[in-house]
């Protein structure tokens, strides 16, 4: 996991060998996050609010940048973020300048909503009351 004294956390993962590929293909990498996405929405119901994940910093270990273990069979956090600090930072600034292709009424409804549920793992009705469901100023980073 990555992301400390930054807005949003992320997560690098090193599927096992026999589910390698390359993170490069578009295609295989959404597949891939769409089949741990179950995984990960039950770890962000029990997270702090601040850690939970979404689908688009769910960073891939590519087979030609392979983690580092210790001898104890430890993965070397630190030495593999270094390794991954490049994907890290591009993912997040792409993240980060992709925007909404329509700032209309209708789309910035709809992405608003998609983002409080998402974040608050539930629907809320346009008219609550968003501290009333659990935001407060203790989000903030």
């Amino acid at each position: 996991m990555f992301g400390h004294r930054r807005f949003d956390a992320g997560v690098l993962i090193e599927p096992k060998p026999a589910f390698r590929f390359d993170p490069a293909g578009e295609k295989k990498l959404a597949e891939f996050r769409n089949d741990v996405w179950p995984t990960i929405e039950r770890m962000n119901e029990i997270a702090p609010q601040h850690s939970r994940l979404f689908k688009e910093v769910i960073l891939v270990g590519s087979p030609s940048k392979p983690f580092t273990y210790t001898a104890k069979n430890t993965a070397r956090h630190q030495a593999i973020l270094r390794d991954y600090d490049q994907e890290i930072v591009s993912d997040r600034t792409q993240s980060e300048n992709s925007p909404l292709t329509s700032w209309n009424l209708g789309s910035t409804t709809s992405f608003v909503r998609a983002v409080i549920a998402s974040v608050l793992t539930r629907t809320v009705q346009d008219e609550d009351d968003l501290f009333q469901h659990g935001c407060d100023s203790s989000m903030d980073p």
